[in-house]
């Protein structure tokens, strides 16, 4: 599996780019809104709603 460094990037960023590079799979491609596109503001308030953790 390929390493991706994502250093210096920022997170919120990074979670709207794999959001909207992320394709559906089986029955997910008759989901409504599955061509949604999420941008960078709206996944900091995602991220700003998800607790943080330590991993060491």
């Amino acid at each position: 599996m390929a390493t991706i460094d994502i250093t210096g990037l920022e997170p919120a960023a990074v979670v709207a780019a794999l959001y909207n590079h992320a394709r559906p799979v089986g029955l997910g491609v008759a989901a409504d809104g599955s061509d949604r596109q999420l941008n960078v503001e709206e996944a900091r308030r995602l991220l700003d709603e998800v607790p943080t953790i330590s991993v060491r």
